[in-house]
Formats: C-alpha cells, sequence, structure tokens
C-alpha cells in the first residue's frame, strides 16, 4: 500500500509561507488605502459643510445689504455679481436677481404668455395653446379659454388630474400643465416667477427671453438691450428698452420686494452654490423671509443637488 507523506517538503512550505505574507501584506495595504479614502472622504464632507456655511452667510449678508441699502435703485440686480467678500480666507461670490425681471405665472396676461411659449420656440398656435392652459389652470372656474384645458381634456389626456383652479405656489406647478415638456420647462424656468407678484416685467433685471415675450420685441432687440445694461456699472444710468406701444402694457418698475440671491463659495477644492429666493418685509421682528432654496455642492468626492 502507497504510504502519503505525513508532512510537506519544505519547499511547499515555504511557498505557503510566502504566500501568507503576501496576503497579510495585502492586507495591510488595502487596509491603508481604505483609511486613506475614509480620511480623504471625511475631509471633503467637512470642506462641503464649511463651503455650506459659508455661502449661507453670504445670503444673510446680501439680504442685510438690500435691506438696509438706500441706494436699491442703482444697483444691478439682473444677476451679475452684487458683491464679493472673503470669510475665513475663502472667497464667496453673491449674485442677485431681482424677481421682477421674471414673468409672474400668476399674474402676467395671456400675450406676454404666450409671448414667453414663442421666444422659448413653440409655434404661434402651440404658443397659444400653452398660454390659455396657463391660464385654465391658475383661474378658479372651469370654463376653458379659446385654445386651453380644462378638467375634460386632461382626462382625455390621461394626465391623471384635472386643472388645479387655483394660483400656482411653485413654478414647479408648471410641469403639471397640460403641454408643458420639461425640455420646455428647462428652457424658460429663469424667467418664470410666482413671487413678484406684479404682471408687468421690470427690463433692469429681466433676461433677454423674458424681454423678447413682450409683444413687439424681437429676439434681437432684446439681447441687444441686456448687451447695453450689461455694459452699465450704475444702473440707474439704463436706459429703457425701445418704447413702443404694444409694449407699454408689460413693462414696469419693481416693487423691490422679492429677490434670487445666490452665494458660491470655495474652500479646499470644495464648491458649495447656496440659492434663495428671500422676500423683503422691512418689518421690525421680520424683516424679510425665506421663499425658497435650492443647493448645490462640488467636491471631488461629494456631491449635493436640491431644487428650491
Amino acid at each position: 500500500m502507497r504510504r502519503f507523506p505525513s508532512s510537506l517538503p519544505s519547499g511547499f512550505a515555504l511557498i505557503a509561507v510566502l504566500w501568507m505574507l503576501i496576503l497579510i501584506s495585502a492586507l495591510a495595504v488595502g487596509a491603508a488605502t481604505t483609511s486613506q479614502t475614509e480620511t480623504r472622504l471625511a475631509a471633503n464632507v467637512l470642506a462641503v459643510a464649511q463651503a455650506r456655511h459659508l455661502a449661507e452667510g453670504g445670503i444673510l449678508v446680501a439680504v442685510k445689504q438690500l435691506i438696509e441699502s438706500d441706494a436699491r435703485a442703482q444697483r444691478c440686480l439682473d444677476g451679475r455679481v452684487f458683491s464679493s467678500m472673503t470669510l475665513d480666507q475663502s472667497e464667496v461670490d453673491i449674485s442677485v436677481r431681482d424677481e421682477a425681471g421674471k414673468i409672474d405665472l400668476n399674474e402676467a396676461a395671456q400675450p406676454l404668455l404666450r409671448g414667453l411659449f414663442s421666444a422659448a420656440g413653440k409655434d404661434p398656435q402651440e404658443a397659444d395653446a400653452l398660454a390659455d392652459a396657463v391660464l385654465d389652470w391658475r383661474d378658479g372656474d372651469h370654463e376653458r379659454s379659446p385654445n386651453g384645458a380644462e378638467d375634460s381634456d386632461y382626462r382625455l389626456s390621461k394626465l391623471g388630474h384635472g386643472a388645479k383652479d387655483a394660483r400656482f405656489e411653485s413654478i414647479y406647478e408648471l410641469l403639471s400643465v397640460k403641454g408643458i415638456t420639461r425640455e420646455l420647462f428647462d428652457r424658460i424656468r429663469d424667467d418664470i416667477t410666482v413671487h413678484s407678484r406684479v404682471p408687468t416685467i421690470d427690463p433692469k433685471s429681466a433676461t433677454a427671453l423674458a424681454l423678447a415675450a413682450v409683444p413687439g420685441y424681437q429676439n434681437q432687440v432684446a439681447r441687444e438691450y441686456v448687451a447695453l445694461r450689461g455694459s452699465i456699472a450704475n444702473c440707474a444710468d439704463v436706459p429703457p428698452p425701445p418704447l413702443l406701444p404694444s409694449a407699454a402694457l408689460y413693462l414696469g418698475p419693481s416693487p423691490g420686494l422679492s429677490f434670487t440671491i445666490s452665494a458660491a463659495a470655495t474652500i479646499d477644492g470644495a464648491h458649495f452654490t447656496r440659492q434663495a429666493i428671500v422676500g423683503l418685509t422691512f418689518r421690525r421682528d421680520e424683516p424679510f423671509q425665506i421663499l425658497g432654496w435650492g443647493v448645490r455642492a462640488r467636491s471631488p468626492n461629494v456631491s449635493t443637488n436640491e431644487s428650491p
């Protein structure tokens, strides 16, 4: 009968020991790599947190400046840099845009809404239908506008809901209006609001697309005016856009009560932008209100995105 050796030859034992050493080394390297990765992630999370607090501080600084400023009419509140500051050796850039430069979904008349959708690329028939659908969504009755949409139209489209028949509480409600696609919404989202509470737009803070929505204005005229405005530092010196009879009903000064403020902070490679829609009340007990928040954070290994 053949007998098997009771122990492995010394050569096999040496190989086994070597493999054990390699395995232990691999585990040690893996543990060190994991530790380094966790350390980097912790540092990135900390940097984002610090940048977040700096950005939020920037929002409050801008609110204070808006409340206390006696020269708001001279400041350019069209989205350009409003102020810059250094906090804890980190830069914070702040921009402010007056909500009155946007088209209010609750207040705008049908021609201005139609012009908005037309400026966004819709043909006249589509733009007319979308504007009427917005009117039917926000009014309190069940009577269909000539080209609009009431409950029966939503049922036929199998959207799972009817017209709201009440005011828009958020611009994101526009996505529920019949005919509004995500692509179209993304095209106009920076030019619509529910916070200005005026039926007109202020040309001093309107974008080219918002101005092109005004009856009588063409895209080229709007772009040229916005370019001219951008070349002037003191917005009290900005001339009005071309005074066309068809445009007079849709242009007006800002009440100066609601603003979108963006504060961007960078620290240790992490970038964080805090956006807030702020309503000024000028009351002693509550001089302002936060109407909406938005967040965008970026670091090498940490990312956060939210919508207001």
